[in-house]
């Protein structure tokens, strides 16, 4: 099954917000922007990883357990990857063994400084939001020590990967979809 990205409809994007941030990598500071605007998606050769959040039901999500702690499914784009909805696909196997719907909504679009040969101007990290269709055993990996469902709160209040403010608001865009997920 080859998932497809869709756009959330226009009326929920508009409560969207904008966050910045900045990470430090290799004694280098990059910054970080989540878009308000989600209506385009970058060429494949600037993006960098994609991640989704995955909704189990309303309000909850399946949350992959890193050694960081909490964190959402994600990953970089590999070259076999033809498409970001297969980078999504993939790392939501890999890192939690959930299988998702039709369609994911792209819900934010992280630009950021941070250059490549390919992508001179900067780069993407695009994140999406999808219903878990189905969950598998799980096995602890590399990838990911556990997976947890988690009401929205509690991951926020454990999540420490990166920025909490621009966590949050993928969250709440996310719960913004909850009727357009569930009908």
């Amino acid at each position: 099954m080859s998932l497809k990205l869709a756009l959330p409809p226009a009326a929920i994007q508009q409560q969207y917000e904008e966050v910045s941030s900045s990470v430090e990598v290799g004694g280098k500071t990059f910054n970080l922007r989540l878009l308000k605007d989600v209506s385009f998606i970058p060429p494949l050769s600037q993006v960098t990883s994609a991640s989704v959040v995955p909704v189990i039901r309303p309000g909850r999500i399946i949350a992959t357990i890193l050694e960081r702690g909490p964190d959402i499914p994600g990953g970089h784009v590999e070259t076999y990857d033809y498409t970001v909805e297969r980078t999504i696909e993939r790392e939501a196997y890999e890192e939690a063994c959930i299988i998702l719907t039709q369609p994911m909504y792209l819900i934010g679009i992280i630009a950021s400084d941070y250059a490549t040969e390919d992508a001179t101007d900067g780069t993407y990290m695009l994140i999406a939001a999808g219903r878990v269709g189905h969950t598998d055993a799980f096995n602890a990996s590399f990838e990911s020590f556990g997976r947890k469902e988690m009401a929205h709160d509690e991951f926020l209040d454990q999540y420490r990967a990166g920025s909490s403010a621009m966590m949050r608001e993928l969250i709440d865009r996310t719960h913004s979809l909850r009727h357009v997920l569930f009908g």
